[in-house]
């Protein structure tokens, strides 16, 4: 499974949950686990989203930076301030 498809999953299995728990909830205690299981959903979209290799923005004529948090990546794999996979495959 590739790390887009296990985002279509989570964010299809969290908009399930979304539609049906949230309507049908009665007790506080556990709307408090429903949310809690949605946060932890969406962590683990934006994780895997970083992943996914991005190419970096070129600056200045020679600077490279993360196109998710502007930092300098030159030629890293991995953005040292966010995490994001840097793709620096010419194409």
């Amino acid at each position: 499974m590739t790390a887009e498809e296990a985002i279509s999953v989570i964010e299809t299995i969290s908009k399930i949950q979304d539609e049906y728990f949230i309507s049908e909830i009665m007790d506080t205690w556990y709307k408090e686990i429903v949310v809690d299981f949605h946060d932890a959903l969406a962590m683990a979209v934006d994780a895997l989203k970083k992943q996914i290799p991005v190419k970096p923005i070129l600056c200045d004529d020679e600077d490279l930076t993360c196109p998710t948090c502007g930092a300098d990546v030159d030629w890293k794999y991995y953005c040292e301030k966010c995490g994001q996979k840097i793709d620096h495959e010419e194409e």
